[in-house]
């Protein structure tokens, strides 16, 4: 049995609103104190009512203590997980900190509603997770303006399912990295009055690399040359929907359609989108014995990785023919009932990003209007020390997934600090504070930003093997010999090396601060270990050495390494404004120190950092989507 027993749970509300309760049993004989929640959500999913850290005075011995989160869904959220760090100290008032497992928890779509939306609703709706001064109401494109324009395509181009349930809402979900959070919300409008978008529009999402989503991407450039020609926002409200509908078609017949068992080809002679046969809301039984349609591309499917992991969600991936889908067995190919229900995303796409014009009778539209004209780079500054090795590289691997070109770069820690001054980095994830790294933050802080924690319940100091007899710092000068007089360091200038030069002055100490590098220094505790010796080093943690060795940090009474440290994600000043989904993405970067040690064990037995990366990644997909 544990000392804390943590037990979870949740119900829906009426209003479709989470509670959440985390239920923490004292298994010990004493009590324990100062008992802290912190909850780990994703805020861009949820809003929460109430505060995100909570605590209890104290917990005595078998009697367990509730404590209770209420999150709001902000948009169509299927399926999402919650964590939470707790921390308490025990009768010694030793402090002890606990990651609480991934908690799976379905929610219910908060716009499905039996009773009509009205237009202040669906303003509510759309004003929630944005703020109004990002341009909602335009002129010359009000909301009722757009609202319309899209109840008209719907209602003249969309198939429609013959039920509508909570499965209409994961596309919503699943499609918000990709359309946008302006288009999820209008999108969510859309299912509610008409009685369930297809999820035809997830797979029109789904495939990054080609498949319907570069047919889609096709669309959009040609629409973005039609929308660059307009002069204001009040003339892009007036472009009609056959021009877009024309564009449509224009692709459309360069593509190859083509029915399974090599049947009869789609007409793509004339509008497949205005085609009479297509035309109006098609009933129920319009459906049930039509044959499956394939859509495909010029190039093959080849980011087959990807298209495995869509298929494996059969939830999502396998629809019946009733609907118009299908999925080939090989997973490789998206197979619409026809092009033209899933274009229709295209559509919402388009105007959706009118939205986003300033309120100004002019406005420059080409600029940042599609996705592929946004800067997608990164550049990562990092120290070589062994936890930074890894987050880094994490790093990389979930960037690179959210589509941007990354690189990143080794330096010492002055120049570390230096070149994200100067803006040389975007960011960095290897910044330890409060004292580590303080007097870099003393010299270059006005010049980046602090963005947020990614690790808590880090320590640096002087570390030894547990054989080792002295416990102190302040013992160290009775044993001068046995460490022949030596303490093992690493790169000059990294900030546990200041501190153990100052700890020498403080301290007095007889020794010599031998600089190294981080594997150096543990090639010497290595082949200490092996041979029984004594030996001092520089060490921090989290670090695999402490899962390799029996280790010890000696007590600092002076407290010349400072107390608890945490590691800080550090961005370059304007990075907010130049690249803010980049942003947004490291702000929420944060794991435990479980997931860093597993991924510096992988490094330390030989795996690559880069391999090491990506196996955690694949692993822990539930937080890095939350971080995406």
């Amino acid at each position: 049995m544990t000392d804390i027993d943590i037990k979870r749970g949740y119900e829906i509300l009426t209003d479709n609103s989470l509670r959440l309760g985390i239920r923490i049993t004292n298994n010990t004989n004493s009590v324990i104190n100062k008992v802290q929640v912190l909850l780990d959500y994703n805020d861009s999913l949820f809003q929460l009512i109430g505060e995100r850290f909570q605590s209890v005075d104290s917990i005595p011995p078998t009697v367990p203590r509730t404590l209770e989160f209420i999150l709001k869904p902000i948009g169509c959220v299927h399926k999402e997980y919650i964590e939470a760090t707790i921390t308490y100290r025990d009768q010694e008032w030793k402090k002890h900190i606990l990651t609480m497992e991934p908690k799976e928890i379905h929610c219910v779509c908060p716009f499905l509603r039996a009773k009509p939306m009205s237009t202040s609703k669906f303003l509510e709706i759309f004003s929630t997770g944005t703020s109004v001064d990002k341009g909602l109401n335009i002129d010359g494109i009000g909301i009722d303006k757009i609202r319309s324009m899209f109840m008209e395509t719907c209602n003249n181009r969309l198939y429609q399912v013959a039920e509508r349930n909570i499965e209409d809402g994961k596309i919503l979900y699943l499609s918000s990295e990709s359309i946008g959070e302006k288009a999820t919300y209008l999108l969510t409008v859309l299912i509610k009055e008409n009685s369930g978008i297809t999820q035809v529009m997830l797979r029109a999402v789904s495939d990054k690399e080609h498949g319907l989503h570069g047919f889609v991407n096709e669309i959009i450039t040609e629409i973005q040359h039609l929308i660059s020609t307009q002069n204001s926002a009040k003339e892009i409200g007036h472009i009609k929907n056959e021009q877009v509908i024309n564009i449509i078609d224009s692709v459309v017949q360069r593509s190859n359609f083509e029915t399974r068992d090599n049947k009869k080809n789609i007409n793509v002679e004339e509008s497949i989108i205005q085609s009479s046969s297509f035309t109006g809301l098609p009933s129920k039984s319009n459906f049930s014995g039509m044959e499956d349609i394939s859509l495909h591309m010029d190039k093959p499917v080849k980011n087959e990785d990807n298209i495995n992991a869509l298929s494996s969600q059969k939830e999502y991936a396998n629809y019946s023919s009733k609907r118009g889908l299908s999925l080939k067995d090989s997973g490789k190919s998206i197979i619409p009932y026809i092009g033209a229900i899933g274009l229709i995303l295209v559509s919402s796409i388009v105007f959706i990003s009118f939205m986003g014009f300033e309120p100004v009778s002019d406005v420059d539209v080409s600029s940042n209007l599609m996705a592929q004209e946004k800067d997608m780079s990164a550049t990562i500054g990092y120290v070589t020390w062994d936890g930074e090795v890894a987050s880094t590289n994490v790093m990389k691997q979930v960037l690179e997934q959210a589509g941007y070109d990354v690189e990143i770069i080794a330096v010492d820690a002055g120049p570390l600090y230096q070149g994200l001054a100067q803006g040389q980095f975007d960011f960095t994830t290897s910044a330890w504070l409060p004292h580590t790294h303080g007097h870099y933050m003393d010299q270059y802080g006005d010049n980046f930003v602090e963005v947020s924690t990614n690790l808590e319940g880090c320590k640096i100091g002087l570390v030894v093997p547990q054989y080792v007899t002295i416990d102190s710092i302040e013992e160290m000068n009775d044993v001068v010999d046995e460490f022949d007089g030596r303490i093992v360091g690493i790169e000059p200038g990294a900030g546990i090396m200041t501190a153990t030069e100052n700890a020498i002055d403080v301290y007095d100490l007889e020794y010599e601060l031998v600089a190294s590098s981080s594997a150096g220094m543990a090639a010497e505790l290595r082949t200490a270990v092996a041979n029984d010796e004594w030996v001092v080093v520089t060490g921090w943690s989290p670090h695999w050495k402490f899962d390799r060795w029996e280790l010890k940090y000696l007590e600092d009474p002076e407290l010349v390494y400072g107390e608890e440290e945490y590691v800080a994600t550090l961005a370059r000043a304007g990075l907010q404004e130049d690249k803010p989904e980049l942003y947004d993405i490291i702000s929420r970067f944060y794991w435990t120190q479980d997931d860093i040690q597993s991924v510096m064990m992988d490094i330390e037995e030989g795996m690559a950092p880069e391999d090491a990366a990506a196996k955690w990644v694949r692993e822990n997909s539930h937080k890095v989507n939350r971080w995406i």
